[in-house]
């Protein structure tokens, strides 16, 4: 399958906590705001394209757990584990422990609020679409809430 690629180190060089509400003053480094403004849209891509989506983890401080289980849990929950697991791999020597921290504890756990049809809350003064599989299966576009 082609690839398209894409660096956490593109978005920032230290990546920050869960939520878009928690960064500090001035920043955006949050798993949100990734999801948000990088990841859903290059993942929509590869999906069009039937490519794989690789994303490169090394090249930054650090990786809180929160960042990558907020940002890969919400494609999960935006577009299904079974998608997700065709679509999207991972590039890392220094980060293994966390893609399988990803793949063991968030993929599930995101797949289950999914099918429970949770509800995923963005952090507040957020505006904007993003992609995600319908009911019908079908790509589509939805208002951040």
């Amino acid at each position: 399958m082609e690839q398209i690629r894409i660096k956490v180190l593109d978005f920032t060089e230290n990546p920050g906590p869960r939520y878009i509400r928690q960064d500090k003053k001035g920043e955006s480094n949050s798993g949100e705001a990734f999801y948000l403004q990088t990841l859903n849209e290059a993942f929509t891509q590869a999906y069009k394209e039937n490519k794989q989506l690789v994303l490169e983890l090394d090249g930054v401080s650090g990786y809180p757990s929160s960042f990558l289980d907020e940002a890969i849990g919400e494609l999960v929950f935006d577009f299904t584990l079974e998608i997700v697991e065709k679509h999207l791999d991972f590039d890392t020597h220094m980060y293994k422990r966390r893609v399988a921290q990803v793949k063991e504890e968030t993929y599930p756990q995101w797949e289950e609020r999914r099918k429970k049809n949770d509800t995923v809350v963005h952090s507040s003064g957020i505006s904007g679409n993003i992609y995600h599989i319908n009911g019908d299966g079908k790509l589509d576009v939805i208002p951040i809430l």
